[in-house]
């Protein structure tokens, strides 16, 4: 009954940190933000329904410079199975002022323990967020052919390195950014993958390259544009053929940034959304009443372009033979990459829970042959070195 503890504790503006209880929404959060006209932008994910305690646990992340959601926990209370409370970090004071504010503990660090766990139920976290900026940029990447995997994963480490970049770049294939606005049976009739030539049409009709990366620069005026130049000038040079879009938005008179006036990209200035649900019909026939579902194989690879682009043959070797295209989705942070490859299913037809079962089970052999682990699990799979994740 965790969602009726639904308490937002505390928006603090100047230390940019909320503290919340379980049943708190993303929705709930950011409502209570433009409500009451706080300066911070809470991180939030693809989909805002959920508790932001539980996706904080289970690794989540968003879309704002505080996207990798569990390295900004700042304290945690804990139930344990015996009754007995924890508080971690500063929280172990009683009644700490700086307990949102200092990671620091008293001995140990155990946040950890309580992330992806059954150890102890959390009853109250704090949670570092983005302050609201004054200005917000969003960026998108394209690259026009499957193997711009490659430089585009290279420079966008170098800029990582560089402390250029501000949130972790979210990058997709064209199957992930149609699956938003289209249906995959527009592009092709009958079983199989979409061909090299439908696929190229595909990414004609919507306006996209293969991949499409979209990353935020935030801050004041001077510092954005110093940053996205500083991108360009780093393309040009090592990926000239990457073709760079850019939207700009300023608050008016100097003020700081409405979230709702980011109309590209809005997840990354934290304005949750549902939109994402609207992929579950990708796949399914043309006209079809059913609803859609999947599942999801997410590996964790390391931030070398070489290596995604081995991981991504293996994966669509195995995806296209069963008759499907590769969908990848995911983030690139700073030493890493997590790409999600979703398969989605039509979940009133037991053929395609069949496929949908064999599939995963074989994207996760191949990927535990290569020792490439992923990052959470379904149930199913939790007892393998390598794991899924299924709606």
């Amino acid at each position: 009954m965790l969602y009726r503890m639904n308490k937002i504790l505390e928006v603090n503006e100047k230390l940019a940190y909320i503290a919340v209880e379980p049943g708190v929404t993303f929705f709930d959060i950011y409502n209570h933000v433009r409500d009451n006209n706080l300066g911070v932008w809470p991180s939030v994910p693809g989909l805002g329904w959920g508790s932001v305690v539980g996706n904080t646990l289970d690794r989540g992340f968003g879309y704002t410079s505080h996207g990798d959601h569990h390295n900004f926990i700042c304290g945690l209370e804990v139930v344990l199975a015996n009754g007995d409370i924890v508080r971690t970090g500063q929280w172990a004071i009683e009644e700490s002022k700086a307990g949102p504010a200092c990671k620091m503990s008293f001995g140990p660090q155990i946040e950890g323990l309580f992330v992806q766990s059954n150890l102890g139920i959390v009853t109250k976290m704090a949670l570092w967020v983005q302050p609201q900026p004054q200005v917000c940029m969003s960026v998108q990447i394209h690259g026009e052919e499957a193997e711009d995997i490659v430089p585009l994963i290279d420079v966008l480490g170098k800029l990582y390195q560089e402390g250029v970049l501000q949130n972790d770049p979210n990058i997709v294939n064209v199957f992930n950014y149609a699956a938003l606005q289209t249906q995959r049976a527009k592009y092709h009739e009958g079983e199989g993958p979409l061909t090299y030539e439908e696929t190229k049409r595909l990414q004609k009709d919507l306006g996209g390259g293969y991949w499409l990366c979209s990353l935020h620069f935030y801050g004041y005026k001077g510092m954005v544009t110093a940053r996205f130049q500083a991108l360009k000038e780093v393309f040009d040079k090592t990926f000239p053929q990457a073709r760079i879009e850019s939207d700009w938005y300023e608050g008016a008179d100097q003020k700081l940034l409405d979230a709702e006036a980011v109309k590209s990209r809005p997840l990354g200035a934290g304005v949750p959304s549902m939109d994402r649900v609207k992929t579950f019909s990708f796949n399914l026939p043309l006209g079809s009443a059913n609803f859609g579902a999947h599942t999801d194989v997410s590996p964790i690879l390391p931030r070398d372009g070489k290596s995604v682009w081995a991981w991504f043959q293996e994966a669509l070797k195995i995806v296209n033979s069963y008759g499907y295209d590769l969908i990848v989705g995911g983030h690139l942070f700073q030493k890493h990459v997590v790409f999600v490859h979703p398969y989605i299913f039509n979940r009133d037809d037991p053929s395609n829970l069949e496929i949908a079962h064999k599939m995963t089970t074989e994207l996760l052999a191949k990927s535990n042959e290569l020792k490439h682990p992923s990052y959470r699990a379904h149930l199913m799979w939790m007892g393998s070195s390598v794991h899924s994740s299924t709606d």
